[in-house]
Formats: C-alpha cells, sequence, structure tokens
C-alpha cells in the first residue's frame, strides 16, 4: 500500500487541523493520517537522539545555540513528517496492514 499520496506537500509536521479534519473516523485517510502522524514521531524521536549525541561532541561549538537549537528543532519536526509521508521506515504501511486486519476480523 502506498502512502506517499494521502497528505500533500504544503502540510506541516503534526498540524492539528489534520487530524481534526478525520476525528471521529474510520475511513481509510483517517487511518492513513494518524499512521503517518505516529511515524512521524517515531522518526523525530529518533532524530532529536542522534541530534543530542552529536550536541555532546560540540558543547563549544558556534552552532550550539539555544536559537540554532530551537530552529533545528523545527526542521526534525517537518523532516520527519517528510520521510513518514514518504513512508520512508514503512511504520505507518506496517500499522495500516494491522489495523485493516483488525478491522477485517
Amino acid at each position: 500500500m502506498d502512502i506517499s499520496n494521502n497528505l500533500n506537500a504544503s502540510t506541516l509536521a503534526f498540524d492539528p487541523k489534520v487530524m481534526e479534519q478525520h476525528k471521529n473516523s474510520n475511513s481509510p485517510e483517517a487511518l492513513r493520517a494518524a499512521a503517518v502522524q505516529f511515524e512521524a514521531m517515531l522518526t523525530e524521536e529518533m532524530l532529536k537522539s542522534m541530534r543530542s549525541a552529536t550536541e555532546v561532541m560540540s558543547e563549544d561549538s558556534l552552532f550550539n545555540r539555544d536559537r540554532e537549537q530551537f530552529y533545528q528543532g523545527m526542521y526534525d519536526s517537518q523532516l520527519a513528517f517528510e520521510m513518514a509521508n514518504r513512508g520512508t521506515f514503512g511504520v505507518a504501511e506496517q500499522l495500516i496492514r494491522q489495523v485493516a486486519e483488525q478491522q477485517a476480523d
């Protein structure tokens, strides 16, 4: 199942409007949106862990400022969402399959 077309390119990471549109819905689109959001959250946590590991080595770096860290966090959130929306790791696709199987039973 290809999930790459479920959200358009202008969608922001963790956009509450997207989830509000699918609130109380059992549609396949709602399932895809929730699965992509879940994969994005997992991916963002992975990116945060990777970034925090590199920050330890660059404590005295010119780029280790609160402002840069704030914008890097925003970038990581959007990057995680874009990766999830493209199905980079396949977590959302697997969730969709599992939920579809449970609903079929």
